[in-house]
């Protein structure tokens, strides 16, 4: 997303290991080459959208069957 192939065009410094956990990926500590400036740099899982996708697709094809057995169990007529 940054459009370079090399990570050093941008950051003159950045952190071997992850300083904090982000919702889908970690979180480095960097330091801008341009201005010498601290950022935080978050850093996605690779393949973590295919993978969300694919749990929302299986909640969607299950919710239907667990809310059929729920209902069944509490002796509420399904439509």
């Amino acid at each position: 997303e940054l459009g370079v192939s090399d990570l050093n065009e941008i950051f003159s410094e950045l952190s071997k290991e992850p300083v904090a956990s982000a919702s889908i990926g970690q979180v480095y500590k960097g330091r801008l080459r341009s201005n010498g400036k601290e950022v935080a740099v978050k850093v996605q899982r690779p393949g973590i959208l295919s993978e969300i996708a694919l749990d929302l697709h299986v909640l969607r094809v299950l919710t239907p069957i667990q809310t059929t057995l729920q209902n069944a169990a509490n002796g509420i007529k399904t439509s």
